[in-house]
């Protein structure tokens, strides 16, 4: 689903972890650009070959996963 490169949460993890940078990457396979959106935002007529081709639109459980870790990860660095 999408165009997004599959191999770029394992490089971004493995440079994090290389330079000693705590981190949170989790790859939501099911998810595509605009995933954290509450709704489709896209013309209607577009939506569905926006989300067949580009994999593009809400997908909420993986939304609510990652909110719930972005959250978690403010609250440990910005508190």
């Amino acid at each position: 689903m999408g165009r997004t490169p599959r191999s770029g949460a394992a490089k971004l993890e493995t440079a994090l972890e290389r330079a000693g940078v705590e981190h949170d990457v989790k790859l939501y396979p099911d998810a595509g650009h605009s995933f954290l959106n509450d709704a489709d935002n896209s013309p209607p007529a577009m939506r569905p070959l926006l989300r067949a081709i580009l994999g593009i639109g809400p997908e909420p459980v993986a939304a609510d996963d990652a909110w719930s870790r972005i959250d978690a990860f403010f609250a440990r660095h910005l508190a």
